[in-house]
């Protein structure tokens, strides 16, 4: 804990058996641990033209940590968001499903995958921080940055909009954002579309709010003052060879934020 701001003590793990690898990883003394996704090589994808150096990052949502750490090797300075033990990301309360059951299966994930965060970031020899708390309340005080990062963590959020909003508050230049989109979306049929997706027939779906077409996310932040627009579409890898259709957003900031008029 530093002042006020809520800033994660690094958690001492003994051995990859104790983690959950949302990310593959080639750590230092530990080797190739393969997680669902690899984005090794990836940069044109999630960063395009990004300069990194020198930048102040806010990530929201750091998973195993891969874009991270990488922003980090590529000179940016680096703070994460992520919720602190005891607390579960946005759980969609389907009454169908029994909440005991999920809170602790979630719980037991969610440690598992902070205890791959911090393993890799020591054997990583990693200076990036992590603030504890929700994405709908990241501390002012620890901004402003240049640069926040939205990757795969909008489509868990109950208010998507709302998180965009309060981090982008303090965001100066750039805001990316990685999600899935529909496999029938293209450019040439741009609808901005927002799909609710929990289903009250299947119980065992609590984790995931909405889908999300490329241009929706376009029109977001395009309102929060971000509308100087790169779209990029790709194809990543998750799990067993099942190709997954991504969009990465890269929009620079044009406009003020909002509070700005308010306050004049």
């Amino acid at each position: 804990m530093t002042g006020t701001i809520p800033y994660a003590e690094p958690l001492e793990v003994e051995s990859p058996d104790e983690c959950f690898w949302y990310h593959t990883m080639d750590l230092p003394g530990l080797g190739v641990m393969k997680g669902a996704w690899d984005f090794r090589g990836q940069d044109e994808f999630f960063f395009s033209n990004t300069e990194l150096s020198g930048k102040r990052v806010l990530e929201i949502g750091p998973a195993t940590g891969a874009l991270g750490f990488r922003m980090e090797e590529l000179g940016a300075e680096v703070t994460s968001v992520e919720l602190p033990s005891g607390s579960n990301w946005d759980v969609v309360p389907l009454a169908s499903a029994n909440p005991a059951k999920v809170f602790a299966g979630r719980e037991t994930n969610m440690r598992r995958v902070k205890n791959s965060y911090w393993l890799s970031h020591k054997a990583l020899e990693s200076e990036n921080k992590v603030i504890s708390c929700s994405a709908y309340d990241t501390p002012h005080e620890s901004g402003p940055y240049d640069i926040a990062v939205f990757a795969s963590v909008l489509t868990h959020m109950q208010n998507p909009f709302q998180a965009l909003a309060h981090n982008l508050e303090m965001t100066t230049e750039r805001v990316i954002i990685v999600e899935q989109h529909p496999p029938d979306w293209t450019t040439a049929t741009p609808g901005a579309r927002i799909t609710f997706q929990p289903d009250c027939r299947n119980p065992d779906f609590y984790d995931t709010w909405w889908s999300f077409t490329p241009t929706a996310l376009v029109k977001m932040v395009g309102v929060l003052g971000f509308e100087k627009v790169i779209l990029i579409q790709h194809e990543q890898i998750c799990g067993t060879k099942t190709a997954v259709p991504l969009a990465t957003i890269i929009a620079d900031r044009t406009r003020p934020p909002f509070k700005a008029y308010t306050e004049e």
